[in-house]
Parts: structure tokens; C-alpha cells; sequence
């Protein structure tokens, strides 16, 4: 990754940069010819400019040699003098007539070298400025006579601009040399950069590779801030957080499984041993075995109806049809309370009609195991109250207790797979120890929401929060 990214950001900086360098090389190189030919056309239009001026008549005789000194074109006799103020290092000035006769010239280069350029031009009498393969401007600027009618000659200048070429030769030498030196930095900086920034994303692996069973308390180390590095370590925490609770969650099931399990069986195995010795004979001890053995029986029967159900929540869930009369329901389990403790007093409270968007048979489920629950730690007579109404797009349910109350610190752990707040009286009461947990997971996975709210010596109240028929959250 590291590579990956240094390679990438030097491709991306290497392409700014020559688009830079071009634009930045381009620019300067025609802003630069611009005011070379701006200049040598400005001379050149000066001279032609002087020599308009000049009487027609006076014009062949410009350039003999007088000693006189020139004050104006009309009376200048020295054509060395004259032009000697035009003249310029690498600069060829020619003054011609009409029919290419020289009449004056500054530089030692060979005229004819201007003239062949000159006669090569397709209209000689228009003002031309252009560029010529050996790096020279070449100028051609007519002249005219006094009233303007008539062209009388041409002013013909060739300037050197190999200076010009150096230094943008030079220039570009400059710009790709920084550029070059830019993208090393750059690769460089970004290598550093990107190892660092990858560095808790090295930690993450690292720390993946050590995790075994029973190495989940392993994390990664946190980087400050909030950015997309830290969210990672900080999600993948969470991850193993939840990871290491699921995996002690499994362990304690497994164990109190095996125990649950094993426990009537041991009871089982006792009586049948108890009968191969002496209950053949005694009608009194094959009596208690067949009880005992029927009590057990039945004990390992709901314990595997239970686990069957917790398997099969959501599997079977999808399969339902998911429309559940409230009202209906809560009658229903009110008078099984009732019939089964006619010392209890079961009260209902009803709002309206609700319909919740969950199987009737499931809805009866949660009731069933809440009251249940409430009517096994409650100190007879028990006094349950069911509750329910719709709320907006959702049904709560409340079933509470006068009953023992929960400590604070079994809270978190009662929807816990065989979780007893008082194992000895759950295992003497009966029940499996599965039924809230058997609550909770019908519950979300209808994405609905259980709660509790209990005190020691007042009672329990356990609130479920299920969506309603035509809500957006119910199970399709």
C-alpha cells in the first residue's frame, strides 16, 4: 500500500507539474518573442518613419559623407551618424529602394542574406514581422514618399534573439530539473507519510494475527483524532469488544448447557440405578423413581424445547404470518395465568385496538414467558399487570410485577442465556433459565426493543417496544 500510494501521489504531482512547466515555459516564451518583435518592428517603423519625412529629392543623398551634424531627416549627411543611433549588437539594418538597391546599412553581415529573405516574401509591400530558423527576427517595414502615394523603399532589419532561445533553453533546463527534484521530495515525503499513516493499519494486522481463543483481550492502539484511521482502530476495538463478550457468552452457554443438562440425567441414572437394586421389590421406591424420573423427563424436555426455539427464532419467523391481535392475546394469556395460579391477581390494560406486525404465536411467546416470570418471583398472592397500546407506528407492552425485584448487578445479565438471579430457587421453581433470553431474541428480531426497571422489595417491570401493522420496520 505504501508503494502503492507513493507511486501514485509522484504520477499525479509528475503530471501537475509538466502541465505547470508547460503552461509557465509556453507563457514566457511567447510574452518574451511579443516584445522582441515589438521592439525591432518599433525601430524599424522609426527609421521608415524618418526617411518619409525626408524630401523626396534629399533622399539619395542621405547617406554621402558630409561632416555636418545631422539635427533632423531633412538635412542628415552621414548615413553612419544617422543610423548609428538605431544601430544594436546582432542587429542587421538595411535601407533599400524600391527596386532592392542598398542605399544604407548598419551591422557587418552580408546584405544579401536580407535581400534573398526579402525577395522571398509574398507581398514585399506589406509590413512583415517573422521568425527565421536560425533564431533572427526578420523585419520588412516600407517607407514612403512625402504625399504617401507611392512606396520609394523598404527598411529591412534582421535581429538576433539566440539570447532569447539561451534563456528559455535555459528555462525549461530550470523548470524540469525542480520538477524532477520535486517529485523525488514528493516520493519521499510521501513514503514517510503514508508508513505512518498505515502504521495502526500495521497494528491492526498484527493484532489479527495474534488473536487465538483466549487472546481476545487484545487491541489496537487508538491514534488521535477522528479520522478515517482512527474510526477504523476504533470500530475494530468494538469489533473484538463484542467478539470477546459473544465468545465468553458461548463458553458460559455451553457450560451451563452441559450442566443443565447433565443434571437430570444424573438424577435419571440415580433412580435407574436405585430401581436395578432395590425397586423391583419396593412398591414404595418404584413409586418416588417413576415421579422422579417423570419429573426429569420432562425437565430435559422443555430444556430442548427451548434450545429448539432460541435456534429456530428467526428461521421460523420468516415463514409466519405477522399480524397479531393485541387485545386478543393479552385474554388469552391473562386466563392461562389465572387458570394455573387462581391465588394471582392478573390485571389487563388494554388502549384501543392495537396490531402489532409480529406471528400471533410469537407475540403469545413474549407474554407467556414475561408473565411467567413475574408470577415465579413474585411472593404469593403475586399481582401482574399487563398493559399495552399503540404508539404511533409502534405497540409497547408492559408487564409489571409486585414481586422480589432484581439487584442492580444481575441487570445487564438476566436476558444471558440460563442466567438466574437466585439459581437456587429458579432450579427449585423449574424453568430452564432460557425464557428471557428466548424474549430478547424474538424481539430483535422483529429490530424491536425490551427494557426493564426493577427495585428490590417493590417489583419488575419489563417494557417491549414492537412495530405495528403498516410500520416501515416490520419483517417482510
Amino acid at each position: 500500500m505504501k508503494t502503492r500510494v507513493t507511486v501514485l501521489t509522484s504520477v499525479v504531482l509528475c503530471v501537475i507539474l509538466l502541465v505547470l512547466d508547460g503552461f509557465i515555459y509556453l507563457t514566457l516564451h511567447v510574452r518574451l518573442m511579443k516584445i522582441e518583435e515589438a521592439a525591432v518592428l518599433s525601430k524599424a517603423q522609426s527609421i521608415a518613419q524618418s526617411m518619409t519625412n525626408a524630401p523626396l529629392s534629399q533622399q539619395p543623398f542621405l547617406f554621402t559623407n558630409r561632416t555636418s551634424s545631422p539635427t533632423s531627416p531633412d538635412d542628415l549627411t552621414d548615413h553612419r551618424t544617422w543610423l548609428r543611433q538605431y544601430g544594436a549588437f546582432g542587429q542587421e539594418i538595411l535601407i533599400v529602394t524600391t527596386n532592392h538597391q542598398v542605399l544604407a546599412q548598419i551591422g557587418r553581415g552580408d546584405p544579401n542574406a536580407l535581400l534573398t529573405e526579402f525577395a522571398s516574401l509574398q507581398h514585399p509591400g506589406d509590413q512583415t514581422v517573422h521568425q527565421l530558423p536560425n533564431s533572427t527576427l526578420f523585419v520588412s517595414v516600407p517607407y514612403y514618399s512625402t504625399n504617401g502615394h507611392s512606396v520609394t523603399g523598404y527598411v529591412l532589419l534582421e535581429s538576433d534573439i539566440s539570447q532569447v532561445t539561451t534563456y528559455m533553453h535555459n528555462l525549461l533546463v530550470l523548470l524540469l530539473s525542480g520538477s524532477v527534484g520535486a517529485v523525488l521530495l514528493a516520493a519521499l515525503g510521501g513514503y514517510v507519510v503514508s508508513a505512518f499513516a498505515v502504521r495502526p493499519i500495521n497494528q491492526m494486522i498484527r493484532t489479527v494475527q495474534r488473536i487465538q481463543f483466549g487472546h481476545l483481550n487484545e487491541r489496537v492502539a487508538e491514534p488521535r483524532g477522528r479520522d478515517e484511521v482512527a474510526r477504523l482502530a476504533s470500530t475494530f476495538n468494538q469489533m473484538l469488544t463484542r467478539m470477546e463478550r459473544s465468545f465468553e457468552q458461548q463458553t458460559r452457554f455451553v457450560t451451563d448447557a452441559s450442566h443443565e443438562i447433565l443434571t437430570p440425567l444424573t438424577t435419571i441414572q440415580g433412580y435407574v440405578n436405585l430401581l436395578d437394586r432395590w425397586g423391583k421389590d419396593s412398591p414404595e421406591v418404584l413409586e418416588k423413581a417413576i415421579r422422579a424420573l417423570q419429573n426429569e423427563s420432562t425437565r430435559l424436555q422443555e430444556l430442548a424445547d427451548d434450545l429448539l426455539t432460541l435456534a429456530a427464532v428467526e428461521s421460523a419467523t420468516k415463514s409466519m404470518d405477522k399480524r397479531a391481535n393485541v387485545v386478543q392475546i393479552v385474554e388469552e394469556v391473562v386466563e392461562s395465568a389465572i387458570a394455573h395460579r387462581p391465588e394471582a391477581t392478573v390485571l389487563k390494560d388494554v388502549q384501543g385496538t392495537p396490531v402489532a406486525a409480529v406471528a400471533p404465536s410469537q407475540l403469545r411467546q413474549i407474554l407467556v414467558n414475561l408473565v411467567e416470570n413475574a408470577l415465579k418471583y413474585s411472593d404469593p398472592p403475586a399481582h401482574i399487570r399487563i398493559a399495552a397500546a399503540a404508539q404511533g407506528a409502534q405497540v409497547e407492552l408492559r408487564v409489571e410485577d409486585q414481586g422480589q425485584g432484581i439487584p442492580p448487578e444481575d441487570l445487564p445479565y438476566i436476558f444471558d442465556r440460563f442466567y438466574r438471579v437466585d439459581k437456587s430457587r429458579g432450579r427449585r421453581e423449574g424453568g430452564t433459565g432460557l425464557g428471557l433470553s428466548i424474549v430478547k431474541e424474538i424481539v430483535e428480531t422483529y429490530r424491536g426493543d425490551i427494557q426493564v426497571e426493577s427495585k428490590l422489595g417493590v417489583g419488575t417491570t419489563f417494557t417491549v417496544i414492537l412495530p405495528a401493522v403498516g410500520s416501515d420496520v416490520q419483517q417482510g
